[in-house]
């Protein structure tokens, strides 16, 4: 599919805990604000995750949630 091992890494936080913010996803990578903003589009455009929210209550979640 073409996700860095980052990406595949946010998949699996997110099946663990059901959501994930950019924050914890700066916090667990190490990456910037931009970046991670980057990499976790990059996984919203596969179909893979689904952003939920606006401004600091924003959460990425898994796609297919309650599908």
């Amino acid at each position: 599919m073409g996700l860095s091992e980052r990406q595949i890494q946010v998949i699996g936080a997110v099946k663990e805990k059901g959501r994930i913010a950019n924050a914890e996803y700066r916090a667990l990578t190490g990456l910037s604000d931009e970046t991670a903003r980057q990499e976790l589009r990059g996984v919203v455009e596969r179909w893979l995750l689904r952003f939920e929210g606006l401004g600091r209550t924003a959460q990425y979640v898994l796609a297919n949630a309650g599908v």
